[in-house]
């Protein structure tokens, strides 16, 4: 069974006049990609985290890199 983990964090947005991460780091894991991705939606509309604010987290599988998530949640299979 694969595990996927990730952990999320953000930036300040200038733009708004943030110049420190607007949240602590947090740690994500599921069984499926949809899962985490659930999570993660879910904890950027509670912390109104916008695009301004994103990171790009790496998503791991069984403790390997496996890709990373962009702002809307789409999953990219390449870590440029």
């Amino acid at each position: 069974m694969d595990v996927y983990t990730t952990t999320v964090k953000t930036v300040g947005n200038v733009d708004k006049q943030q110049y420190t991460p607007i949240t602590d780091p947090e740690d994500f894991w599921g069984i499926t990609i949809d899962e985490v991705r659930d999570k993660i939606s879910k904890w950027q509309s509670f912390w109104m985290v916008g695009g301004g604010n994103w990171t790009n987290p790496v998503l791991y599988r069984n403790g390997e890199a496996f890709g990373y998530f962009s702002y809307n949640l789409r999953l990219w299979d390449s870590l440029l």
